[in-house]
């Protein structure tokens, strides 16, 4: 994970998630970010968000529909600055 104008400060809560869960993230500039799920493998599982954002704190729900509970998923926010990537874990 690259760390260039992605130190983003992602923060996910709650941990784990019942339902769905909540990203937050900070970006410097007006860009294109396109958050992502991807499981254990490293498989894309769906794209939460691919779009121009402005400068500024964002919220993102992530929602357990359609994913696996009790499992490990990766949550990985990209720019063209780079990207950071946190686990997300949804209970029963």
């Amino acid at each position: 994970v690259s760390n260039a104008r992605a130190s983003m400060g992602l923060k996910i809560y709650p941990v784990p998630a019942n339902g769905s869960a909540t990203a937050e993230f900070e970006i410097f500039e007006k860009e294109k970010v396109t958050a992502s799920i991807f499981d254990i493998n490293g498989r894309l599982v769906k794209t939460l968000l691919s779009q121009e954002l402005e400068a500024g704190q964002h919220q993102l729900t992530i929602s357990a529909e359609g994913l696996v509970k009790n499992a490990i998923y990766w949550l990985r926010i990209t720019t063209p600055g780079g990207s950071i990537a946190k686990p997300v874990t949804f209970a029963n």
